[in-house]
């Protein structure tokens, strides 16, 4: 009997010892998979600050006033939107991406580069590897704003290199973000 008392209370142990182990491997998953999100989120803030990002905010409205003035003159000629949106594709390509001015080419470099960290963004909120609230508080408003130029950019590049999927990701945030921009205004 008391073979089997001892059997019991180390089968008891081992299972105690086991269930605590994989309580602690679990809190450490947890607060691994927390630090690297906050650390996404802090990578985030610093890029979100940079020069260089804050160059292609400048470029992107100016370049959204070019546009406006483009589809003031367009509107006259009353083509269908597709057809702007060619027209507004084959401007940005003449006169910034494929400027002989090396200047105007960095300054659209700085402009792509604001929508391939879009994309980025997307591929991170896909992936689960930051929280939706904190992405969106933190870049929303200014991705709201940015949007229309970005768009148009995007899609004149693509066209340019006749790659319809370059940077997908980027109508993934979007879709997101106006998911995420509705819901939070119902949750007020």
């Amino acid at each position: 009997m008391n073979e089997n008392v001892l059997i019991e209370i180390i089968k008891t142990s081992l299972s105690i010892i086991g269930t605590v182990i994989g309580a602690v491997i679990v809190y450490q998953l947890i607060d691994f998979r927390r630090k690297q999100r906050l650390d996404t989120f802090w990578r985030i803030e610093k890029e979100y600050k940079s020069d260089y990002r804050r160059d292609g905010r400048i470029l992107l409205s100016l370049v959204e006033k070019e546009f406006s003035k483009k589809i003031s003159e367009l509107q006259h000629l009353d083509l269908h939107e597709n057809q702007i949106e060619i027209e507004l594709s084959n401007y940005y390509n003449s006169n910034w991406h494929n400027s002989p001015d090396e200047n105007i080419k960095e300054n659209a470099r700085k402009m792509r580069h604001r929508i391939r960290e879009h994309h980025e963004y997307g591929i991170l909120l896909r992936k689960g590897m930051v929280d939706k609230d904190l992405l969106f508080s933190l870049i929303g408003l200014s991705f709201e704003i940015d949007y229309a130029p970005m768009n148009i950019i995007l899609k004149a590049i693509r066209g340019y290199h006749n790659t319809p999927y370059m940077y997908n990701h980027f109508e993934y945030l979007w879709e997101n973000y106006n998911k995420w921009k509705r819901i939070s205004k119902l949750m007020k």
